[in-house]
């Protein structure tokens, strides 16, 4: 009864799989994620608790940096 009445505007399960399939690309994602850091440390550095969480995070960063050229012999 259905067919009848839409005709050619019915489309089946197989046929609304293969329409919507998309994908996204690398490049895409990439911007994703950047766009997502860039509000989470904008996020960070708006409030006091977020700046010390920022420090924090800084100086652990500095501390494996400095790790790291006493192990490699430069």
């Amino acid at each position: 009864m259905t067919r009848l009445r839409v005709g050619s505007k019915l489309v089946d399960a197989k046929g609304v799989s293969l329409l919507y399939r998309s994908r996204i690309s690398t490049i895409s994602l990439m911007w994703l994620v950047l766009a997502g850091a860039l509000a989470l440390l904008a996020a960070l550095g708006a409030t006091a608790g977020g700046r010390t969480i920022l420090s924090v995070f800084m100086l652990r960063l500095d501390d494996l940096f400095a790790w790291i050229g006493g192990v490699l012999p430069w």
